[in-house]
Formats: structure tokens, C-alpha cells, sequence
């Protein structure tokens, strides 16, 4: 019985691997001489002589980027967020979290996200000018991941929507 369970044993061994190099072998020609090698002659899905359309004067020309940044950099704000969370012992250990965010409102109003505030103890916002304000939670929504948080200032420079 154990000779028989050996001699499998060994047939195994030889024949999976060379089962494995013979079919790495296979290779399968699918080029005949009644179908050759596709060729692009401008008229197939990629076009080598294609160029981009030229902008006519009813045309409005989107932003650049750079322009984009400029105009909304000052209104984005770094918000930083400490919290408590407990060790496997429910000892308390003090958090830190980061985030962005953005002026919506001259007076204060700032768009994040919920997860950047979602039970925060203390929320502080630094702006674009290296003013740093604590912040308070004035609303959030978890399904759609936004929060609305305030600051105390007035005249900031908020972001137009739109």
C-alpha cells in the first residue's frame, strides 16, 4: 500500500511540472496570409493625422489652472482636529486629525468634510494669510460627508461657488 501511495506520489511530481513547462510552450499564430497586420491608414479608430479643432470666436475659452488657483487659493484653509480614542486597555489617548477646507461665507462660514470634525474636541483653523482661529461645529451630514464649521472673523475672503 505505501509503495502504490509513493509511486503516485512520484508521478506527480514529475508529471504536473512538465505539464506546466510543455503548455508555457504553446504558442498560437493568428496571422495568416489572408489577414495582415492592421495598419493605420486614417480611416481606423486612431487617426495619426488628427489635429485639435480651432476655437472660433463664439467659443469661450475655459480658465487655466493657474488662474483657478489664484483666484480660490486664499479662501482654502488647513483645519487640524484633536479627538479621544481608546486603547485596547479604554485608556484615553489624545488624536490628532487634518484636513482642508474652504471660506464659503465672509463671516466665518467654512466647508469640510464630516469625517476631518466628526467628534472633535477642539478644531483649529489656520488660513491662507497664517492666521490661526478655534473653530466650533455648526452642522454635519455623514451620508454626504460634509460639515459646516465657524470661525470668529469677519471680511475673509470667500470662495464664489459656481
Amino acid at each position: 500500500m505505501k509503495r502504490i501511495a509513493i509511486g503516485y506520489l512520484l508521478i506527480c511530481l514529475v508529471l504536473i511540472p512538465s505539464l506546466f513547462l510543455f503548455s508555457s510552450c504553446i504558442t498560437i499564430d493568428t496571422y495568416t496570409s489572408e489577414s495582415p497586420p492592421a495598419t493605420n491608414d486614417g480611416n481606423g479608430p486612431i487617426d495619426a493625422g488628427w489635429e485639435l479643432p480651432e476655437i472660433d470666436d463664439e467659443a469661450t475659452a475655459m480658465p487655466s489652472f493657474i488662474s483657478v488657483v489664484a483666484k480660490v487659493k486664499p479662501s482654502v484653509t488647513a483645519i487640524n482636529t484633536e479627538f479621544i480614542t481608546y486603547d485596547i486597555f479604554n485608556r484615553p489617548i489624545l488624536q490628532q486629525g487634518a484636513g482642508s477646507g474652504w471660506i464659503i461665507d465672509k463671516n466665518g462660514l467654512i466647508v469640510t468634510n464630516n469625517h476631518v470634525v466628526e467628534n472633535a474636541q477642539n478644531i483649529t483653523v489656520t488660513l491662507d494669510d497664517d492666521r490661526t482661529f478655534s473653530a466650533v461645529t455648526i452642522r454635519t451630514d455623514p451620508l454626504t460627508d460634509l460639515a459646516i464649521i465657524k470661525i470668529n472673523a469677519t471680511g475673509l475672503p470667500a470662495a464664489s461657488i459656481g
